[in-house]
């Protein structure tokens, strides 16, 4: 690369940071991100409540996205459980998760849910 052309690549990437750094600056409110801990157990509903309870107060300290752990859907106590608890991702549970990201305009990232295989009742994803 000729050197007019490394000061002129070099000029537009510090343009463009201070613009991002201006904008950043200037949001009245800051936004954050939400990394979460919890217990899961086999009981859909009690994590699902915990989820919502997490969310409530990261949005209440303006989070924008909140990270959950892998299983904060379920951990079942046993393979057979774990088979029989899972749902595809078009099931209820899932849906429950949407529905509380819509209503709260949060973004959800859930961990790892267990994905029920229609064609095979042996495996989940």
């Amino acid at each position: 690369m000729h050197s007019s052309s490394l000061r002129r690549s070099s000029n537009l990437l510090k343009n463009l940071i201070g613009r991002t750094m201006t904008s950043q600056a200037s949001s009245s409110v800051p936004r954050r991100i939400a990394v979460a801990q919890m217990r899961s157990t086999n009981d859909k509903q009690h994590n699902l409540d915990q989820v919502k309870t997490i969310v409530e107060k990261a949005k209440s300290q303006n989070a924008s996205v909140v990270f959950f752990p892998e299983c904060c859907d379920y951990v079942g106590s046993s393979r057979e459980e774990t088979l029989k608890l899972s749902e595809p991702l078009t099931g209820e549970t899932v849906g429950e998760y949407r529905k509380l990201a819509k209503d709260t305009n949060v973004w959800l990232s859930l961990g790892g849910v267990h994905e029920a295989i229609p064609d095979d009742a042996s495996k989940i994803y």
